[in-house]
């Protein structure tokens, strides 16, 4: 996960990693899920923010840790980083931010 934090985003991008959610059942055996619209996503680094027409630099509302959640078919530039399927998205993208209780 190294090369991850040597890639950091510009502007209002986000590099994202889409969590794959898979049932099991109690034995142990995993089931097909159906594809949904929207899923989740773990905010692996963000950059620095967007420029409004005067200049001021407007920083990004999610960060990193950050679990979000995304079109399944959201505009994006996909990455591969050693092992790791990544996305680059812009925050424009993003639906919310899930928290936890």
């Amino acid at each position: 996960m190294s090369q991850v934090k040597k890639l950091i985003p510009l502007f209002d991008r986000v590099l994202i990693r889409r969590v794959v959610s898979q049932s099991q059942t109690a034995s142990g055996i995993l089931l097909p899920t159906k594809q949904e619209k929207e899923t989740e996503a773990e905010v692996l680094a963000v950059g620095s923010g967007r420029v409004s027409r005067s200049g001021t630099l407007i920083p990004l509302a999610v960060k990193t840790g950050d679990v979000v959640v995304v079109p399944q078919h959201a505009m994006s530039t996909k990455i591969t980083l050693g092992n790791d399927t990544l996305e680059l998205i812009s925050e424009d993208n993003i639906i919310g931010i899930l928290k936890s209780n």
